[in-house]
């Protein structure tokens, strides 16, 4: 089981980053929470598919589609036994967007309803 940390969030998070000079046909533009969006390399982040799958698998029960039906994200922070792994909110949005890179998180409710989320916007699930 991978351990999730901030450490290797943000590591995994900057290796799938799209840089400038790289192939734009590899460009993946993914949505961002405190950020408009990102854009990271599409084949690096299919390459590390297995390595975000298992960081997600870290967070709580209540993510998932079929268990919890979804969470706040803010308790990104926490995994599944309840221990805060990482506070720092560009940290949880990171995995969050690695996730949506994936198709593996989806966000319940539209952008522009996210003000109106009881518990802290935006609403996510995990597939």
């Amino acid at each position: 089981m991978a351990m999730l940390t901030a450490q290797r969030v943000d590591e995994l998070f900057r290796y799938c980053l799209f840089k400038a000079g790289q192939d734009p046909q590899n460009a993946l533009r993914v949505e961002g929470i405190l950020r408009e969006y990102f854009v990271l390399h599409g084949a690096r982040v299919q390459e590390s598919r297995e390595h975000i799958e298992a960081l997600l698998a870290e967070l709580p029960l209540e993510f998932q589609q079929f268990h919890g039906g979804g969470w706040a994200f803010t308790f990104v922070g926490h995994d599944r036994v309840g221990y805060v792994w990482t506070r720092q909110e560009h940290i949880k949005e990171r995995l969050v967007v690695l996730g949506l890179a994936i198709d593996r998180i989806q966000f319940l409710a539209l952008r522009e309803k996210w003000k109106d989320c009881r518990g802290g916007p935006p609403f996510l699930v995990r597939s």
